[in-house]
């Protein structure tokens, strides 16, 4: 579980549901300028799981283990591979997590 703990085991379920959907196309993210999928967390789960969504947010937390399994999984289960559907030519491919920003309460606004 690229160092997650089991209780993010439902956030990484999500992901592959969600690249298993027939309407995600992981081969027509392959470029030469090194685009991979990332997790864009909201909901109670992300304040639950301690997913960051400040400053260095990628490196913090538990951000990072769980853009190293989305990594994983997008290799050993969907089958992403350099030179064949990923052709990064430039940069590190990390793929990374995060957490929608909380918003604060501000009152009505109307226009």
């Amino acid at each position: 579980m690229a160092g997650c703990h089991p209780e993010f085991m439902p956030v990484l379920i999500a992901a592959v549901q969600a690249i298993g959907d027939e309407n995600y196309n992981l081969n027509n993210i392959g470029t030469t300028w090194g685009v991979l999928p990332f997790l864009l967390i909201n909901g109670p789960i992300t304040k639950q799981l301690g997913i960051e969504s400040a400053g260095q947010l990628i490196s913090k937390g538990p951000n990072p283990a769980l853009g190293r399994a989305l990594g994983l999984i997008i290799r050993n289960l969907a089958g992403y591979r350099p030179g064949k559907n990923y052709m990064g030519t430039f940069g590190y491919p990390l793929v990374f997590a995060l957490a929608k920003m909380r918003e604060k309460s501000v009152g009505a606004v109307s226009c």
